[in-house]
């Protein structure tokens, strides 16, 4: 599935589905807006 993702490259395969693998990328980069949102909102509470 990774290599799938990176022939066609991850932003291309999560948001204009160039393969079978869009569902799974986007997943993957639901994950990492996540984790930066999280890491942000941390950061403005320790403040």
């Amino acid at each position: 599935m990774m290599g799938a993702i990176s022939d066609a490259g991850f932003l291309s395969v999560a948001l204009n589905d160039a393969n079978q693998y869009g569902p799974h990328a986007m997943v993957m980069l639901l994950g990492i807006f996540a984790s930066l949102t999280g890491l942000v909102l941390l950061a403005l509470m320790a403040l």
